[in-house]
């Protein structure tokens, strides 16, 4: 808390109201477009101090405060806290990948852990014990496999897990990297280097004249010297040939600008930072460039320091928040209200300075005499009318509008007349008549009487006029362009006078601009572009097959066409720069002003430069720089995420890949994937697409949104695929994790291995059952069939005994009693059956039923004996099912 309370509650308002409202857009032409992340961004601590990219490309900030290290992947925000007090203060990345911090009282680095989450392992352990007072680590310097950390106690050595401590009576202030080895300037006593061998610091020969500046960045400079920048003091070059500190010159005061640090960028040219001024852009000579503080939109004068990112990016670490920007980009465009008003519809070179027109005046280029690669549009005064073309006329600026007005090199007012005009050309025979147009109306100008006369009326406008460069003879030739009927040649004598006009009929009549942009006479239309050819008095309208097929093959609405040294600018529905390469062959390249937002109604070359202008603004293109529109960059998974907020993987690099090909549970199968691009440059504009193969049919169309969704995803393995492709139409390189997602318990091959069992087990008993079953009927079969024989056999050979005693008696009365005896033992083979056929029925299973025929038994026995029954059946549950060899020798007792 004690660091939120050095800020005084005005600093603290100057900040809130930075962060709460827009940043100020810039209106000095030349300066890029700065982008701000405020704390509230990251929501981190205000202060930021060192930037560096780690080798996935993500970009990395040692933040203060509680001490963070943020990560940035262009599309979200990530902090690791360090648990440092007082905050980070440096950061490095080494060629192997780690990230080394150095702290207010603690160092050390930044490790995944096994799902890809930063973590850090202090190193300051090995120290604390035997040494105290070891705070203000403010340089992270890797030298090889070594790493050195610099504070005011000492250097810091960490090599191959020892940790040493390299001690001066007086400390360091700060240290640098210089070449392979660390260089420690010392306010009146000069410059130590480090001897990597014995580890000793040793004077730099001739260093003294350091005197008591304080140095606060060194770096290359040409020659193989090294340029010292010192606070509120003149900078030095030190050179180790004569090994001797001189006084550096440049074009501008350093001192006064008082550097906070310094780079070299990728393009040789130097960037200053300030913890007062902003920052300057200076070259190898000391020449500056630019310099920018609030009062072009920066965000805050006071600039810790600088890093450029491999993309060339450049981001600023400041007292409040993170700036980034693209120096090298060769367009700036302004827009409406970045120092002019209005929609820009004309520009043109006039008297040493470009002059531009929009709808709400005029506007001169002014250039800045400190830094001449920044300007400002100055506004010209009494100009307050809609401008639609700019020319010269009889030496003066021609301003065409809602009135005519003529100007000298000092922007003053010559002549003056409302009549309206849109296209003015000279008369090659008479220089002081002009021929112009004013809407469908041809009109004779003379400039020493200004007396109007109208030559002809078209009744359709003319939106375009040009005088042929045909040799004139006996008449005069112009061409005009209508918005309806095509083209017309017009004819007039050489005193002026008008003959007559031949119109010209064209495959689309509908808005005809005719000019000689290729280099001879062509004419602009909605279905391409056509040229004349003139025979036997006969005019032909041909394809004009300049630009290659893409313009005519497909009847391209072509609006206008530049020319330069090496080929054509033409808006055909997209700003093309076409270059022809053979006679059927064309180079086509549409990405040079995507990112400009400026949809094109005009453009112009004015030497190195291409000015591009329309509704949106105006964007001007240095051709001489440089620039890879085309570069390569990386898509990046970010993070993938189950449940809402729990995290899979973290997007850094595992240890070994310990967690590619992740095994998910499938009770966690709805993933969510966050992704990004390792392409700064213009994040906004960024695209994306993905697949997760074995799942998606095809990719994705390409949209803004950087995270994807799967729900209910059935057990498998997957790879989830994404694209990134940046605002030039560049598709980056893919980033693909592949995970698999495990089967639910009642789908792996041990529930179905159980299933298997469990059903051979059932069949097995089903089996074993459905034998016992037979064995049971056939032992049941075997009982009745032995119960047959037994009961039902011997009754039967009594009643065969019977029967032959019965035919062997001599009279009907012998007889009788052998055939009562058949009878009865009739009834009882009846009875029997009766009983067994009654035992084995499942009808009569249950306990009630046997007491029935039990009962039923003893009536019909004793009862014919006069014997009263009483049959009692207590203590058994009359519903039980006896089994049938129960009931059969219960019942058959």
């Amino acid at each position: 808390m004690n660091y939120f309370r050095r800020y005084s509650a005005l600093t603290v308002l100057i900040f809130g109201l930075i962060i709460l409202n827009p940043i100020r857009a810039q209106s000095r032409f030349g300066l890029p477009d700065f982008i701000y992340y405020p704390p509230k961004a990251y929501e981190g601590f205000q202060q930021v101090w060192r930037a560096v990219q780690a080798h996935d490309g993500v970009m990395l900030f040692a933040n203060g405060g509680p001490g963070y290290v943020l990560q940035f992947d262009g599309q979200r925000w990530r902090k690791t806290q360090l648990d440092i007090p007082g905050g980070a203060f440096s950061i490095d990345v080494s060629e192997t990948g780690t990230i080394w911090v150095g702290g207010h009282s603690d160092w050390g680095f930044l490790k995944a852990d096994t799902v890809g989450m930063y973590q850090f392992y202090s190193l300051s352990t090995g120290l604390r014990d035997s040494i105290n007072g070891i705070t203000q680590v403010w340089n992270t310097i890797i030298l090889d496999d070594e790493v050195y950390f610099g504070s005011f106690a000492g250097v810091i050595r960490y090599h191959l897990g020892e940790t040493k401590l390299l001690k001066r009576k007086k400390g360091f202030r700060l240290i640098f990297k210089v070449g392979n080895t660390i260089w420690a300037p010392i306010p009146g006593e000069g410059i130590y280097v480090l001897n990597r061998q014995s580890l000793e610091f040793s004077i730099l020969k001739n260093s003294e004249s350091l005197g008591e500046r304080r140095v606060s960045s060194i770096v290359p400079w040409r020659n193989g010297q090294y340029l010292l920048l010192t606070s509120k003091s003149e900078p030095l070059v030190y050179d180790p040939l004569t090994e001797t500190l001189q006084v550096f010159k440049s074009s501008f005061d350093i001192s006064a600008f008082v550097p906070s640090s310094c780079i070299r960028l990728k393009d040789g040219n130097y960037l200053l930072t300030s913890t007062s001024h902003g920052i300057a852009l200076m070259d190898s000579s000391g020449f500056l460039l630019v310099q920018a503080d609030m009062t072009d939109g920066l965000p805050t004068n006071n600039i810790k320091s600088a890093y450029q990112a491999q993309d060339g990016s450049i981001w600023l670490c400041s007292e409040n928040g993170i700036i980034s920007f693209d120096w090298h980009n060769p367009i700036r465009t302004r827009r409406d209200g970045q120092g002019f008003q209005g929609s820009v519809t004309t520009m043109l070179r006039y008297g040493g300075r470009m002059v531009m027109g929009t709808t709400q005046g005029l506007y001169y280029e002014k250039k800045d005499a400190r830094s001449p690669l920044l300007s400002e549009w100055v506004r010209i005064p009494d100009i307050n009318f809609r401008i639609t073309m700019l020319d010269t006329v009889w030496g003066h600026l021609a301003v065409q509008g809602g009135e005519f007005v003529l100007l000298d090199t000092a922007f003053k007012t010559v002549f003056k007349n409302d009549f309206i005009t849109q296209n003015v050309q000279s008369v090659p025979t008479h220089p002081d008549w002009l021929l112009a147009t004013s809407r469908h109306q041809l009109i004779r100008w003379n400039k020493k009487t200004k007396a109007r006369e109208k030559l002809y009326d078209f009744h359709d406008e003319i939106i375009s006029l040009v005088l042929s460069r045909e040799k004139q003879e006996d008449t005069l030739r112009y061409w005009a362009g209508f918005v309806s009927k095509g083209a017309a040649l017009i004819m007039m004598s050489h005193e002026g006078k008008y003959f007559y006009h031949r119109y010209v009929a064209m495959p689309y009549d509908g808005y005809t601009y005719v000019n000689y942009n290729l280099g001879h006479l062509a004419a602009n239309t909605m279905r391409g572009v056509y040229r004349f050819e003139e025979r036997n008095g006969l005019i032909n309208v041909l394809e004009d097959n300049t630009l290659g097929p893409m313009i005519n093959g497909s009847k391209r609405n072509t609006f206008f066409i530049v020319a330069d040294s090496v080929g054509y600018w033409v808006k055909a529905g997209a700003l093309y720069h076409i270059r022809p390469l053979s006679e059927q062959l064309w180079s086509y390249d549409s990405t040079i002003f995507l990112n400009t937002e400026v949809d094109p109604t005009g453009m112009m070359i004015d030497g190195r430069y291409l000015w591009v202008y329309g509704t949106d603004g105006v964007s001007r293109y240095d051709r001489s720089i440089g620039y890879d529109f085309k570069q390569n960059f990386d898509a990046k998974i970010r993070t993938i995420k189950t449940r809402g907020d729990s995290v899979l993987y973290a997007g850094m690099p595992v240890p070994n890949y310990e967690n590619q090909n992740l095994k998910i549970d499938f009770r966690y199968n709805n993933l969510t994937f966050e992704f990004a691009a390792s392409y700064f440059l213009d994040t906004k504009h960024l695209q994306f697409s993905w697949k997760l193969q074995n799942f998606d049919a095809d990719w994705t169309a390409w949209s803004s949104e950087n995270r994807a969704i799967y729900t209910n995803l059935n057990e498998g393995e997957y790879t989830f695929r994404v694209r990134a492709m940046n605002v030039y139409g560049v598709i980056g390189r893919e980033a693909n994790y592949t995970f698999r997602i495990l089967p639910p318990w009642y789908r792996t091959w041990w529930f179905r291995l159980l299933i298997l069992v469990l059903i051979g087990l059932i069949l097995w008993r089903v089996y074993q059952y459905r034998v016992n079953r037979l064995l049971a009927v056939e032992r049941l079969r075997v009982k009745i069939a032995s119960d047959l024989h037994d009961d039902i056999g011997a009754n039967l050979s009594k009643i065969a005994m019977y029967s032959d005693l019965a035919k062997e008696s001599k009279t009907l009365h012998d007889s009788i009693p052998m055939l009562d005896k058949i009878g009865d033992l009739s009834r009882n083979v009846i009875s029997s059956m009766s009983d067994i056929v009654w035992s084995i029925d499942a009808r009569n299973d249950r306990v009630t039923d046997l007491n029935l025929r039990m009962q039923n038994f003893a009536h019909d026995l004793l009862g014919r004996k006069n014997i009263t029954v009483k049959f009692e059946s207590t203590g058994m549950d009359e519903a039980i099912t006896l089994p049938v060899l129960v009931k059969q020798n219960v019942y058959l007792i």
